[in-house]
């Protein structure tokens, strides 16, 4: 039997190549988190029914690079934080959408998904409807999963709360900081586009009550960005 590694870990290489090629370190960490999606990518795939996913799934993997990317070069200026660590829960914080596409497909996860991103719905706003519509959110079902990986489980409790992060203020610091890595990680991710100044009214779309934790200036913010903008 001949198998290629590229059919099942398509995502784990091409993570691990992204990083090895830019000279970044824990290319290893991205070749792991990259493995979770391709089981995801593998196990649903199986299903004919959801062929009609693969756009969305593929939607989901970039925009998890992105995240995970930004949250690394943000965990370089976080305290307390490690860019390994950042990275991994950054790519894993999408994670839960890719389950609930799959297991809502009748009830059009995917399509829910898609025009919250069009009408431009705040992120608390999301979570409420998702819970309301679905019965759970995805980083309530990605967060469970991870609890099955030794590699991964010690990420689950800011992955739970990374559109909440204030639930781990003061009990979970550390998480805390993580998850407000994650929260701003992915709304850098989201508008991916570097602001020319500190005013920019894109700062406002990145910002969050609990921000100042991370003690990060607006210009290291547009550094970052641009730095995980430019990884060829």
């Amino acid at each position: 039997i001949e198998i290629s590694p590229g059919d099942y870990l398509k995502r784990a290489m091409e993570a691990e190549d992204l990083y090895v090629r830019n000279k970044l370190e824990y290319s290893e960490s991205a070749y792991a988190a990259g493995v979770y999606f391709d089981l995801c990518f593998h196990r649903y795939s199986k299903n004919n029914g959801l062929k009609k996913l693969e756009p969305y799934f593929k939607a989901v993997w970039g925009r998890a690079v992105r995240t995970g990317t930004v949250a690394y070069f943000l965990g370089e200026k976080v305290q307390g934080i490690t860019p390994k660590t950042a990275m991994m829960a950054g790519m894993l914080a999408h994670a839960g959408k890719l389950h609930l596409a799959a297991w809502f497909e009748s009830q059009k996860y995917a399509e829910f998904e898609e025009k919250m991103d069009k009408q431009d719905i705040p992120v608390l706003g999301r979570m409420m409807l998702e819970r309301d519509m679905f019965g759970v959110a995805q980083e309530d079902v990605g967060a469970h999963t991870l609890r099955y990986f030794d590699i991964f489980k010690s990420l689950a409790p800011a992955v739970a709360n990374f559109r909440e992060p204030y639930n781990l203020r003061g009990a979970d610091p550390a998480n805390h900081a993580l998850a407000v890595t994650v929260h701003l990680a992915d709304a850098m991710a989201r508008t991916w586009k570097v602001p020319p100044d500190e005013k920019d009214p894109i700062f406002s779309e990145w910002s969050y009550p609990g921000l100042g934790a991370l003690k990060i200036r607006r210009s290291t913010l547009i550094e970052v960005l641009k730095r995980a903008m430019t990884l060829k």
